[in-house]
């Protein structure tokens, strides 16, 4: 998660990241990262929302991110796999910042940008495209519909994706 690699979450630092990977490449166990873009501002760096009206900010930061996660020393090529974008049915605020800037009508171009960077970064990555609001707790038909726009919309403009992830957030209740 982008604030928690930039601002050393509960006093891990990116060097205990990188020897994490590491210990659990070295017995076998794949692992994926989550998240590499979660697009809301409650997600990302505090200067992300600072700049919100600064389109150009954004994008810049976003893209450098992305490249910064996948090529880090030690990180580059030890993931299985990314949730490269992370909740975009409910979390707009990224392509919020985005939406009327020249080439960003909508404001979801941003993740054309995002997907295409991931594999100039890492042209053998494997990127999800992860929701939560498809089944389960929090799940809606509008939500569902609008995931799947998003997603053709992605596929329309003639980026990619590999997968998508299906995470659940099961509360109390069981779904």
């Amino acid at each position: 998660k982008w604030d928690a690699w930039e601002e050393g979450w509960f006093g891990v630092t990116q060097s205990d990241k990188v020897a994490t990977l590491a210990w659990l490449n070295d017995r076998g166990f794949p692992v994926r990262g989550h998240t590499l873009i979660w697009p809301s501002f409650g997600n990302m760096p505090d200067d992300i929302f600072n700049n919100q009206d600064d389109p150009n900010y954004i994008l810049d930061r976003v893209v450098e991110h992305v490249e910064t996660i996948l090529t880090y020393p030690g990180l580059e090529g030890g993931f299985a796999d990314w949730d490269v974008i992370n909740e975009i049915s409910i979390l707009q605020d990224l392509a919020d910042a985005m939406q009327g800037a020249p080439g960003y009508p909508t404001g979801r171009e941003i993740y054309l940008d995002i997907l295409d960077k991931f594999y100039e970064a890492d042209p053998n990555g494997i990127a999800y495209l992860n929701d939560y609001t498809v089944f389960g707790a929090g799940s809606s038909p509008q939500l569902y519909a609008d995931f799947k726009t998003y997603l053709q919309e992605i596929i329309d403009a003639g980026s990619d994706f590999d997968v998508i992830g299906f995470q659940w957030h099961i509360g109390v209740y069981p779904t």
